[in-house]
């Protein structure tokens, strides 16, 4: 009698134990999210998330927004991959790849400038583009985060990034913008005659090294003919 009891009561124990695995595992992708979004100063939402494996799952109609900078990203269909080694997520790498991503302003859409390097480095996360495809790594770590292998690919834009972006606004950014014909066409003659070089397929490219505080950085503007170092932009 008392080792049927036994047996039933270990069932029931691992019943259990399975139960709140498989809720726990179906609920890890929003567990995720959440923990990383109040850790991190960041709204988050989106309409699905489906559950690859623990740590790895793909979401739909995803938007990140910074809550200091009002600074925004959304994406159709995105798959992300956490790596962790903190259990708050302040250390943690995260592999992703969305499709349909548009970055954001809180604000509302600016008017975009083409006949200065500012304003020609501020074309990309303007929110009329669009890209197809987005993929890298970011590293959380303490005090701000480490951008590695991010590349995105639109139609008329492309964008290559590396670099760190720290929570006290200070930024050390690689960027490599590639400029379509199309809106190379809309760029001014003077500015992209000097600023740009040209690349395959009617392509061109401006490559920028940005350091400082994000509103005001010292622009390193590197292409085949010169370098050139402007300190403290504050403005387009």
């Amino acid at each position: 009698m008392f080792i049927v009891k036994k047996r039933t009561l270990f069932a029931v124990i691992s019943a259990a134990v399975l139960g709140a695995a498989l809720i726990l595992y179906l609920l890890s992708g929003r567990i995720y999210l959440y923990v990383f979004s109040r850790t991190h100063n960041l709204d988050i939402s989106c309409s699905k998330i489906t559950n690859i494996s623990f740590g790895h799952f793909e979401v739909t109609d995803l938007m990140m927004r910074d809550r200091a900078s009002g600074f925004s990203i959304s994406s159709k269909a995105s798959s992300m991959l956490f790596r962790i080694r903190d259990i708050r997520l302040k250390d943690v790498t995260i592999d992703f790849r969305f499709k349909d991503v548009r970055f954001g302003k809180k604000g509302g859409k600016e008017n975009l400038i083409y006949s200065s390097l500012t304003g020609l480095v501020a074309i990309p996360f303007d929110s009329r583009w669009q890209y197809n495809e987005m993929s890298g790594k970011i590293k959380t770590m303490k005090g701000g985060s480490e951008i590695k292998d991010f590349s995105a690919a639109g139609k008329d834009i492309k964008l290559s990034i590396k670099g760190t972006v720290l929570e006290n606004d200070t930024i050390n950014l690689d960027i490599i913008i590639y400029f379509g014909k199309e809106l190379y066409d809309m760029i001014a003659p003077e500015v992209a005659g000097i600023l740009l070089s040209k690349e395959e397929n009617d392509w061109s490219s401006l490559s920028v090294h940005l350091e400082g505080d994000y509103k005001t950085p010292s622009i390193q503007l590197s292409s085949k003919l010169f370098r050139l170092n402007i300190k403290a932009i504050s403005g387009t």
